[in-house]
């Protein structure tokens, strides 16, 4: 897989994440970028517990996703502290999350 030499971010989030999804993710094996690959991945892994379970058979699998999300995110310099303090609270959320009863 090539990866591009720009990335696309005009459209919605959806489109753009699907872009990613489609560019950068590559059907199996390793991605040439963590945050293009193994980042979405572990996104998607996330989105798919929560949306399609409830979070219902959430294990230590998920919050081993959760920490590698956090690892990943909070070593980039592109992001200002206000933003990781946003990212670690939006992770400590998922990681702390009750289903309703």
């Amino acid at each position: 897989m090539s990866t591009p030499r720009e990335i696309d971010l005009t459209g919605s989030n959806d489109d753009v994440a699907r872009w990613i999804w489609k560019k950068l993710v590559p059907k199996s094996g390793q991605a040439s970028y963590v945050q293009a690959g193994r980042s979405r991945r572990a996104i998607e892994k996330l989105r798919r517990e929560a949306q399609g379970n409830g979070n219902i058979n959430w294990d230590d699998r998920f919050e081993m996703l959760v920490d590698f999300i956090e690892t990943t995110l909070l070593s980039q310099a592109c992001f200002s502290d206000d933003a990781k303090e946003s990212i670690r609270q939006d992770l400590d959320r998922i990681r702390n999350f009750l289903p309703p009863k």
